[in-house]
């Protein structure tokens, strides 16, 4: 396992598989969110990254008459060295959404940034 100990805080060094995700980022809109939401269904199917938690099934947000719910939240971790990432967006409010990567230090927490 590749890690670093920073202040007795553990931080896990990310694999190639993953490395490339690891730049948090804005979602602007629907359509930026939805693209992105088919790239990460590609990346479970090849079990690259496995969906840890939900706030609704991958595949729901899809629905084309009404989101799965007002704040859509996923979970995901690398399958390799199990760097996990956080996808999050407000349909309510249509204030956009995040992308970004977790720290193992914190707990996985329902709001958008």
């Amino acid at each position: 396992m590749n890690v670093a100990t920073i202040e007795s805080v553990t931080i896990k060094r990310m694999c190639d598989k993953c490395k490339g995700f690891s730049e948090r980022f804005k979602i602007k809109g629907a359509r930026e969110y939805l693209d992105l939401v088919r790239q990460l269904e590609e990346l479970v199917a090849a079990s690259t990254f496995w969906i840890v938690q939900g706030t609704c099934p991958l595949n729901e947000v899809f629905k084309v008459q009404k989101w799965a719910d007002d704040v859509i939240i996923h979970t995901f971790e690398c399958s390799h060295c199990g760097q996990r990432f956080k996808l999050a967006v407000d349909t309510y409010h249509g204030a956009g959404g995040t992308w970004e990567m977790i720290n193992k230090a914190e707990p996985i927490s329902s709001e958008i940034h």
